[in-house]
This record gives C-alpha cells, structure tokens and sequence, in this order.
C-alpha cells in the first residue's frame, strides 16, 4: 500500500451532521484527517416561508458534505441509517397480526363467536393496547423533524453517490457493538474506543469543536467512516491491509 486508503463517514441530522474523515496509513495506523460539524438553525425572519426556510437549511448540509468528499477524496464512505420507524413502535403491530393469523392459519372455518372466545380475546385486547401505546410514542416524537432528517439523510446518499465510490451504510447498533464492543455502548464509550484505535482523533475533535456537547456527532461520524474503512479494506483483500479487515 503506497498510499492512504481515506473514508469519510456521516452522521445526518437535520439540526446537526456530523462528518468525520479517517485513513489508513501506508504503515498501518490511523490518522483523523479532520471533522466537521454542519449546523443549521431555523430563519429568525417570521416572513420567510418554512418550506423554504427547510430547502435552505438541507442545502446547507448538502453543500458542507459535498466540500467535505471533494476536499478528502475518500475511497469509501460510511454513513449512519435513518428511519422514521423505530423498530419498537412496529413490534406492537406485527404482534397483533400475529394474534389474530395463529388461529386463523390452524382453522380457516373460525368463526367471530370463537376468535372472541375469552383467552384468545385477552390476547388480542393486549396487543391492541401496546398498539395504541406505540402509536402516543410515534405521535410525540415529531413525525416533522423525523421526515427533515430523513431528507437530509436522502441527499447524503445522492452526495456519496455521485463520486461514484463504496457506500456503506451503518446502524446505530452497528457503532456500538463494533466500535464500543458492547450493544449498551454510551456516547462516551464509543468515543473513548474511537480515541484508542486514532491517536489524533481526540486532538483533532476539541481543536475544531469547543462546545463538548456537540462532540458525539462528530464522533459518531468517525466512526462510520471506520467502519467504512474496515469493509472497504475486507473487499479489497485482507492481507494487504493487516488488522483493519479483523
């Protein structure tokens, strides 16, 4: 390897996206090429459209991710998923499906009367309630904000996309369990271990961000672009890449 294999990794967000840039060196150790922290906040002119305040805020993001890949020429790029759905608001429903398909499956010929026989009635009631409970938490989490950031995340793909390199797409639980090495994983355990395996990497973050609050993000970010780093080193061959395709 003659050169540094780079990979810059996003953290999407509609108030905040982290973006973080790491390389493998020729000689094998990690080197943090920078972060970068891409914060919008909304128009205090109250005759501004909001649609189009949004349009201007996304832009924002866009354009900061798109110099970030121009500047670092990554060889891959990782970024965090993001859905809307959190996968325990949708348990709940496939539970009640389920409720009701069991007996449906074992005789097609139930009638009303014997779905509404008491123990499997109990069931089915229970399972319409964690329904309901789930649909109270979808509806205070902010379906708005929820749909900003999935826009943000939609034209960070389309940034990665463009520059026609590996795109490799990573779940919360993916940081945690690979970087932090346990699916508890805090914030600061993820960072912590980020800052073992990149010797400049905590230099490099308090330089850039004063506000330690917002540091998770680029963190975060980072560690994308690791893990990144590490399957873009998987396909290319291990063995010339040593520990990182472990």
């Amino acid at each position: 390897m003659n050169e540094a294999i780079r990979a810059v990794g996003i953290d999407p967000g509609f108030r905040f996206t982290g973006i973080g840039a790491v390389g493998l060196e020729p000689d094998g150790t990690l080197t943090s090429y920078g972060v970068r922290l891409s914060e919008t906040f909304p128009s205090k002119d109250k005759k501004f459209r909001k649609t189009l305040d949004d349009e201007r805020r996304a832009r924002l993001h866009y354009e900061e991710i798109v110099d970030v890949i121009t500047k670092v020429k990554p060889h891959v790029i990782g970024v965090e998923a993001y859905t809307i759905f959190d996968p325990a608001d949708v348990r709940p429903q496939v539970r009640t499906a389920a409720t009701i398909l069991e007996p449906l499956s074992k005789n097609q010929q139930l009638t009303l009367q014997r779905l509404c026989e008491p123990l499997h009635w109990q069931k089915f009631v229970s399972a319409v309630h964690e329904v309901e409970d789930a649909k109270s938490r979808i509806s205070s989490r902010g379906w708005g904000g929820a749909a900003k950031t999935m826009l943000v995340y939609g034209m960070t793909l389309a940034a990665a996309y463009a520059v026609n390199v590996p795109v490799y797409i990573f779940n919360p639980s993916d940081l945690k369990k690979r970087v932090g090495k346990r699916a508890s994983a805090s914030k600061s355990d993820v960072a912590f271990m980020l800052q073992q395996r990149i010797p400049n990497l905590k230099e490099t973050v308090e330089s850039r961000l004063k506000a330690k609050g917002k540091h998770e993000h680029v963190y975060d970010s980072t560690g994308h672009g690791l893990l990144a780093l590490v399957e873009y080193c998987k396909h290319e061959g291990a063995s010339k890449y040593g520990a990182m395709a472990g």
